[in-house]
């Protein structure tokens, strides 16, 4: 940790503990997508299983300034609070287990904010778990507390531009070569079919077939989650 980390996580500390989260939440603002990640890396890294105490402090403050209507920077804050916490999950998936304090926490915590995310911020935690599941064949544990109701919600976002980018980042399989325009209920549809589509590992399949099966699907959806379900039990 740089001096300046440590500076700011002390000021952090102290706000947490005068219960300033307005004021921390503008603090938050004020910092790179860089820093914030950072922030959460250093905290979920610690060895201790109650290490999630500073992450929970900037949740708090991202989402006091949802709540006090400056919605944009609320957004930016715990969008990159989420992705972040998501990223160390996916890290630590083989020892990642939903009996762990931090990652208990930190799940039931994502689930809580995610009302308050915005359409770009869902898109990208929604797209790193799916990318974690392509990779590896498993959904972390904690994650299956919040991918069901970040599914649904996925779906409910109105339409939205999908960069090269976002292609890269495995959001969309265009072969345009441009931006296109996609609705949450495609790329929703997209995740599933991405999810169905890809490897499972063994360990993991109960879990995977849980979270989907908790997810609102269309009759296609279910039938083809269902179908995916009984290959994995053939083999």
């Amino acid at each position: 940790m740089t001096s300046e980390e440590a500076v700011l996580a002390d000021q952090i500390a102290q706000l947490g503990r005068e219960k300033a989260f307005y004021e921390l939440g503008v603090l938050l603002a004020k910092q790179t997508e860089a820093t914030l990640y950072q922030l959460v890396e250093d905290d979920l890294s610690r060895i201790e299983a109650a290490g999630a105490q500073q992450t929970l402090l900037l949740f708090k403050g991202g989402s006091a300034l949802a709540e006090r209507g400056q919605t944009q920077a609320g957004d930016t804050v715990l969008g990159a609070i989420s992705s972040a916490c998501v990223g160390q999950i996916c890290e630590d998936n083989s020892s990642a287990e939903p009996d762990v304090p931090k990652w208990a926490v930190i799940s039931d915590r994502l689930l809580g904010v995610l009302p308050q995310l915005g359409p770009r911020s869902i898109i990208d935690v929604a797209f790193r778990v799916l990318a974690e599941l392509k990779t590896s064949g498993s959904l972390p544990a904690p994650c299956t507390n919040f991918v069901p109701m970040l599914l649904d919600t996925l779906g409910a976002i109105g339409a939205v531009e999908i960069t090269s980018a976002d292609m890269r980042a495995g959001v969309d399989d265009s072969s345009s070569g441009g931006s296109v325009r996609r609705t949450g209920a495609e790329l929703k549809a997209y995740w599933i079919e991405s999810a169905c589509t890809c490897k499972w590992h063994a360990q993991a399949a109960v879990r995977i077939s849980a979270a989907l099966r908790e997810t609102a699907l269309s009759a296609a959806q279910v039938e083809r989650v269902a179908g995916r379900v009984l290959r994995q039990l053939d083999h």
